[in-house]
């Protein structure tokens, strides 16, 4: 399937969780080529072609990628004086980081934070919303799904392998606004998806990478023993 380039489609990717599950910082874990888990699925997003792109982290995924306390970082991060996000550049494009200072309040603060980092025009045609933590997310699996929404003029489009529902997550912005103002606590788009607003389309995906998160380090151990996937096409 031919896919168009996702360049002026908006994405967020939510990296701010405590990751109480996995016992330890899990973005911060050693992944694949030198890069932690944060650092590869942030790389497979910008790979994507995303523009604009949102970063939410907290203060200590920040601190790490800012270069406080290491004496080398591939990343430069400054803060514009007009706007709620800093800026960040790295080897791989650049992004717009807001930092979620509340991380105890969950997922629903996080994509509340990513939304903010977003113009209103730019929120206009839809938005991407993905999970740092699912390092098999690669950039072709990004660029179907931002076509398959485009292409069937849907409310939101959501990948699925064995029926199960995963990520990345496109969807029209205006459509859910309020529902996703009405949020609270560890909740995503998971909600919304199962209440069956608006018109859904649910895109079955030919392995588990959409589906493949790490929530803990019996989740890391099977993506090793099954293979990391690492395309960047």
């Amino acid at each position: 399937m031919t896919v168009q380039d996702t360049t002026t489609f908006p994405g967020i990717l939510l990296a701010a969780g405590l990751s109480r599950r996995f016992g330890s910082q899990k973005l911060l874990i050693p992944y694949a080529g030198g890069l932690t888990i944060f650092e590869h699925t942030l790389r497979s997003h910008l790979m994507a072609g995303l523009d604009p792109f949102v970063v939410v982290v907290s203060r200590n995924i920040l601190a790490r990628f800012a270069g406080t306390g290491h004496k080398e970082t591939p990343y430069r991060i400054v803060q514009p004086s007009y706007t709620p996000w800093l800026n960040m550049e790295t080897p791989w494009g650049k992004a717009r980081v807001m930092v979620n200072e509340n991380p105890e309040r969950g997922m629903s603060l996080s994509l509340k934070l990513g939304l903010q980092g977003l113009r209103e025009g730019e929120k206009q045609e839809g938005v991407l919303v993905s999970l740092s933590d699912m390092p098999k997310i690669r950039p072709e699996i990004i660029r179907a799904l931002v076509e398959r929404y485009r292409k069937e003029g849907v409310d939101m489009v959501v990948p699925t392998f064995h029926d199960r529902i995963g990520h990345p997550v496109v969807f029209r912005e205006s459509r859910y606004r309020a529902a996703i103002e009405d949020i609270q606590g560890d909740k995503g788009l998971r909600d919304l998806i199962q209440s069956k607003r608006g018109k859904i389309l649910f895109v079955p995906w030919q392995d588990d990478a959409v589906i493949a998160d790490v929530d803990t380090p019996t989740d890391l151990n099977k993506i090793f023993q099954k293979g990391i996937m690492t395309h960047e096409a």
